[in-house]
């Protein structure tokens, strides 16, 4: 977990549901989760195509 992210918020706090506090002091730290292509589609592909070998399946 991202150690700007704050957990436990209002509304019961089920799963991950929580703040990213975000600034002006400290938006750098985030451009690693900058788009490296044009489209979300693309990004999206190139990352599965990077991680395809890492996806176990399981059966259900």
């Amino acid at each position: 977990m991202h150690p700007l992210f704050s957990k436990g918020q209002h509304r019961g706090n089920h799963g991950n549901e929580g703040q990213l506090h975000m600034k002006d002091s400290n938006i750098k730290q985030f451009d690693k989760y900058l788009l490296q292509n044009k489209t979300l589609e693309m990004t999206i592909k190139s990352a599965y195509k990077k991680n395809a070998s890492k996806i176990i399946l399981s059966d259900r």
